[in-house]
């Protein structure tokens, strides 16, 4: 402090201290829940979207209700009529719409032939052939069912005369 008595500048002062900001230590809680939940919000309405956009029947019935155009009663009857030579069925193992719509025609008692693209080329070939490599591809008394499988699409093809 004697340097300080002469007129010469302190060796330590107050003014040479200043405060340094230093940024509080944040705590992570791990998954940001806030864009978890706009994630999962907006994969939800993808999916819903697209589920709306490939209802055919327009109706909330759903691909599968063919029941909404025909009794039970006439569905089974039109099954009975049916010959297998009548609906040529493309199909595969992994495919859950095919498999539902076999379910649906077999729950009908429907006859028809199936293809499946997996089991034997020659399937996969006319497949091909036909302009398509996606199952559930159905021919219908010589209609082509390009969409996949519609119960109301389906029944209307098989109420034409062959």
């Amino acid at each position: 402090m004697a340097y300080a008595k002469v007129g010469g500048a302190p060796a330590f002062s107050r003014e040479t201290l200043r405060p340094r900001y230093v940024e509080p230590a944040t705590q992570s809680d791990g998954i940001p829940w806030r864009k978890f939940f706009w994630v999962l919000l907006a994969a939800w309405a993808l999916y819903a979207g697209y589920q709306a956009a490939h209802n055919k029947a327009g109706n909330g019935a759903g691909w599968l209700d063919g029941s909404a155009s025909l009794t039970e009663q006439q569905l089974r009857a039109l099954a009975l009529a049916s010959q297998p030579q009548d609906v040529l069925f493309y199909t595969a193992d992994w495919c859950p719409y095919c498999r539902a719509a076999k379910g649906w025609m077999d729950q009908y008692g429907f006859k028809y032939q199936e293809c499946d693209i997996d089991k034997q080329a020659g399937c996969a070939q006319q497949l091909k052939s036909l302009g398509s490599n996606g199952v559930p591809y159905l021919i219908v008394k010589g209609r082509h069912l390009k969409g996949g499988f519609d119960s109301d699409e389906f029944l209307k093809a098989m109420q034409q005369p062959a």
